[in-house]
């Protein structure tokens, strides 16, 4: 595991104070025989990494070491806010995403999703402007996995790849995750993370993300993967248009992504007979990727990638 510094623009004027957030360590994987010629760019889950323990880097640096193995790069690029990237200006690591959301909701939106869009950008393109250094060949194929609130900004940063670059992902990978994030129960969220105010902070961001909702500005996407009216039926949310294959990878024991949650969204593609897209369900909880069943999840990742 390497590191490799990427610098963004934070546009949201108000997170700006945050210094570390725009500039900051992705964690890159490139011990591959032969340079690649594919690469998979991971988003970690919610409250991950606050502190920059080596630790929280342990289902990402498996899945990375399983896709090395199979000739694929891998880096991390960590969410908003996360990892390193959760300093104040006066240097003192106490601000968390969970800080963030207690300003304000819709934080989730503006810094959060608008951000990882942003991030997205710089990083494929600094990517493209030197695959060598990232051991990669230069008609690299762009693969996203996402774990988690990271299966979200999986979904986003695939659709703005596309839009902006005309992008086509080449493996999409969404792990115990799902849109529709207000059908979520803040009781279990706040359980999972064993934050009891928690349950208030997520119940109080949802209501003051209801402001966003009827925005025309606000982005169509963000709208379905919050409130999921259409459950994936939007134009904008096409997945045979975004990646050559989805993989969706559930929990039959999921605390936060309920196996309920999970059935719903199933159906709804199924329905659809959307040809690109597999389901893999798994007896694990919401933590599997920290569990002893950590190996299995990688290695189906990156056979999947490897496809």
């Amino acid at each position: 595991m390497e590191t490799f510094t990427l610098k963004t623009e934070v546009l949201y004027q108000n997170l700006r104070k945050y210094t570390n957030n725009h500039e900051f360590e992705c964690k890159v994987w490139k011990k591959t025989d032969a340079p690649a010629k594919k690469v998979v760019i991971m988003f970690n889950g919610f409250l991950e990494g606050i502190g920059n323990k080596n630790s929280a880097y342990l289902r990402y640096k498996k899945i990375g070491e399983q896709l090395n193995e199979k000739g694929i790069v891998a880096v991390l690029l960590p969410l908003p806010f996360h990892f390193g990237r959760s300093m104040a200006s006066d240097g003192q690591n106490t601000v968390s995403p969970l800080h963030r959301l207690k300003e304000h909701g819709t934080y989730l939106y503006h810094g959060g999703y608008t951000q990882v869009k942003t991030d997205v950008k710089a990083l494929y393109q600094a990517i493209k402007d030197d695959p060598e250094s990232f051991h990669l060949t230069e008609d690299f194929n762009v693969s996203i996995l996402g774990y988690s609130i990271g299966g979200v900004s999986a979904i986003a940063a695939a659709t703005c790849l596309k839009d902006e670059f005309k992008l086509k992902i080449d493996s999409l990978v969404i792990v115990l995750s799902a849109w529709k994030i207000q059908d979520i129960d803040a009781r279990s969220v706040a359980s999972f993370f064993e934050e009891p105010e928690l349950e208030t902070a997520w119940t109080t961001m949802m209501n003051e993300l209801e402001t966003l909702r009827e925005s025309k500005s606000t982005d169509a996407v963000f709208k379905e993967l919050i409130w999921g009216e259409d459950l994936g039926a939007i134009p904008e949310l096409n997945f045979e248009q975004i990646a050559e294959k989805v993989l969706f990878i559930d929990g039959q024991k999921d605390e936060i992504f309920n196996p309920a949650i999970m059935r719903q969204r199933r159906e709804s593609l199924l329905e659809r007979n959307l040809n690109n897209c597999s389901f893999l369900s798994l007896p694990f909880d919401h933590g599997l990727m920290t569990s002893a069943g950590l190996q299995t999840p990688a290695k189906y990742i990156a056979t999947f990638c490897a496809l």
